[in-house]
């Protein structure tokens, strides 16, 4: 009789686990509150001119959740030319219109703005027409109730034919049961970029999160650092990421060389414990073949960024306003410059 009790509730379990699209013709509505759900949504198609150029492009899909999403994976698609896009949710009374795509100037839309009053979804790689954002079981993002998602959407064909694109994501969710740890974002970014033409460079900085922490907190840091995307254009060569200060100063914990096109981000199998460290040093690499230097800008310029998230009850952007040359490493011209944090408390949940 308990054996069989037993096995009931594990097929019952079983069943509750598994994700269940949202709007399938062939199925019921998903319960987000009661089993992982799938929701998907399409936002059509762009026509790119040969060599056309789109920035500031907004998409939004409006969620109509009467009740918090957990959400343990956000997973995009597309068939090109779409050189990188930026996510976040919003209360669905902001930045309100009809779901599509429109200029993110007419609404005013920021990116710091769209993070302050909902959070960052997710990132795309540089031209990735596919790449999945998934967080080790049980580590979730809240996407609040009555929530609109918002991209940032930047397209290029760099193609000398046009180009039709379409554009889809899907948002994995758990049930709040499975919700065990909830996730903030950060990001790093160094944005006096000046490579030198023909000539390799890296720009790096160390960044003492520790201090805006407690300045804010007023309590020791607790950070655990999940998961860590960069983002650099077609010049770049290599990113790292290493602990800055304390017993581990020093030690690397990612690096990426990942080309255009390829999926850069990383989970980490064991989530990094940084409560005995300052914060992060972070650093790209670039090889300029070019008779011009080289700054921050889209199009043929560079961006050094790395997008991150982590169990901590802060949110926090640093970055690298102002930096200088040093000496030349192994041919490589050093660029380095004082790192600003600034630290939001992150409602997470």
């Amino acid at each position: 009789m308990m054996s069989a009790m037993r096995t009931a509730h594990l097929l019952w379990l079983a069943f509750l686990l598994l994700p269940a699209a949202c709007g399938s013709p062939d199925t019921p509505p998903c319960d987000p509150t009661q089993q992982a759900c799938v929701l998907e949504h399409d936002f059509g198609v762009t026509a790119l001119s040969a060599g056309q150029e789109i920035n500031g492009q907004c998409n939004s899909w409006t969620l109509h959740n009467p009740t918090d999403l957990w959400v343990s994976a956000v997973e995009l698609s597309n068939d090109g030319g779409h050189h990188h896009s930026n996510w976040f949710y919003v209360p669905d009374h902001v930045y309100d219109r009809p779901d599509g795509k429109w200029p993110c100037g007419e609404l005013h839309f920021s990116e710091l703005n769209a993070a302050l009053l909902g959070g960052v979804l997710f990132a795309q790689s540089t031209q990735a027409r596919g790449e999945t954002q998934r967080f080790q079981p049980g580590a979730v993002l809240r996407v609040p109730a009555w929530s609109r998602i918002i991209g940032n959407v930047h397209l290029l064909n760099a193609s000398a034919t046009p180009l039709t694109t379409g554009l889809r994501l899907r948002v994995h969710t758990v049930p709040p049961a499975m919700a065990q740890v909830k996730l903030s974002p950060l990001r790093l970014s160094y944005y006096d970029l000046r490579l030198p033409p023909r000539t390799r460079s890296e720009f790096g900085a160390s960044c003492n999160v520790r201090r805006a922490y407690e300045d804010l907190r007023r309590e020791p840091m607790r950070m655990k650092l999940h998961y860590a995307l960069p983002h650099y254009h077609e010049l770049g060569r290599r990113f790292r990421l290493s602990i800055a200060g304390g017993p581990r100063d020093g030690r690397l914990l990612f690096e990426s060389s990942a080309l255009l096109g390829e999926p850069g981000g990383h989970t980490f199998a064991v989530p990094v414990d940084l409560g005995d460290a300052d914060g992060l040093r972070f650093s790209c690499s670039y090889d300029n073949p070019r008779d011009t230097e080289v700054r921050w800008g889209i199009g043929d310029q560079e961006m050094c960024v790395m997008l991150g998230f982590a169990e901590s009850p802060i949110a926090f952007d640093a970055f690298v306003e102002q930096g200088q040359p040093g000496t030349p490493v192994n041919g490589v011209v050093q660029h380095s410059g004082p790192c600003q944090v600034r630290a939001f408390n992150y409602f997470a949940g």
